[in-house]
């Protein structure tokens, strides 16, 4: 199957811009299905391959927000925990400091 060249567009500098954070991963994975769509070409997919591709993004977005909100509840966690162990050492040090 031939693929279809096409030039750098706004997308992919977007994509280079913010690969590296995971808050604009749902946006660049709801993008991905028409860069696939642009690559490959409209006239080359027929109805179930586009039924099969968009069942495919629904399973990888859906992990993709699992893992996202389970990297907010982990980040949430973490912060309490720091503070709690930073509430302890500041007692233990005015406890060292008042006796």
């Amino acid at each position: 199957m031939p693929r279809v060249l096409r030039e750098q567009s706004h997308a992919d500098a977007y994509f280079q811009e913010s690969s590296g954070s995971f808050q604009g991963g749902r946006f660049f994975y709801e993008r991905l299905e028409a860069g696939i769509v642009a690559e490959t070409g409209l006239e080359e997919l027929n109805g179930l391959d586009m039924e099969v591709m968009r069942r495919q993004m629904q399973m990888i977005s859906g992990r993709l927000r699992a893992l996202e909100d389970r990297d907010a509840t982990w980040r949430h966690k973490e912060a309490v925990l720091f503070s709690l162990l930073l509430s302890v050492c500041t007692a233990n040090l005015w406890l060292l400091m008042h006796s």
